[in-house]
């Protein structure tokens, strides 16, 4: 069964940047105070925050490791999302920065560079991946019920959902949507 977008008639787009200092003090207060669970509204308007965020930090572009090996990048994404556990209904899945996010909340990965190569391979335990997953699902399915969304509609985004994690995002740099794998 081929993944289709969910219907939106005018797409939403949220963009979060988190600052260096913030990701470093682990403070995303500003952005829960904005849309934490209590304030988030129900129904079709909450419909349209459904892939329509994309998150990112600043400040690490002279830092030659990727996001998901810098120990405060790990530690603010890993209590971001205990603390705002929608990322599956909220992150635009055209993007990357969910997969780094993911990363960053891995218990184990390796990065593996070859000697000149621009881009890197991450080596992760389908365990841990998989025990991402489960954990993640509750939360987008909080918010699909609280949109008054649909099972088929449920079922569409978690098939989506499926098709990201399988995704191959090498590289990703300017591109307007990934490579896919067969």
């Amino acid at each position: 069964m081929p993944v289709k977008p969910l219907p939106h008639p005018d797409p939403l787009r949220i963009y979060c940047e988190f600052s260096r200092a913030a990701v470093e003090a682990g403070d995303f207060a500003a952005f829960l105070d904005q849309f934490a669970l209590e304030r988030l509204p129900h129904g079709p308007a909450l419909r349209s925050y459904c892939n329509a965020f994309h998150f990112a930090v600043a400040g690490y572009d002279a830092d030659p490791r990727e996001l998901y090996e810098i120990p405060e990048v790990r530690a603010f994404y890993q209590a971001f999302r205990r603390a705002w556990p929608f990322w599956f209904f909220a992150c635009d899945l055209e993007k990357p920065c969910l997969q780094a996010m993911t990363f960053c909340c891995l218990p184990s990965l390796q990065v593996c560079r070859r000697s000149g190569a621009a881009s890197c391979r991450v080596q992760l335990q389908s365990r841990d991946l998989g025990a991402f997953l489960l954990d993640n699902f509750p939360g987008l399915n909080l918010l699909l019920d609280r949109a008054g969304m649909t099972e088929a509609e449920n079922h569409q985004r978690s098939l989506q959902i499926a098709a990201y994690y399988r995704r191959d995002w090498k590289p990703w740099v300017g591109k307007s949507t990934p490579n896919t794998s067969a």
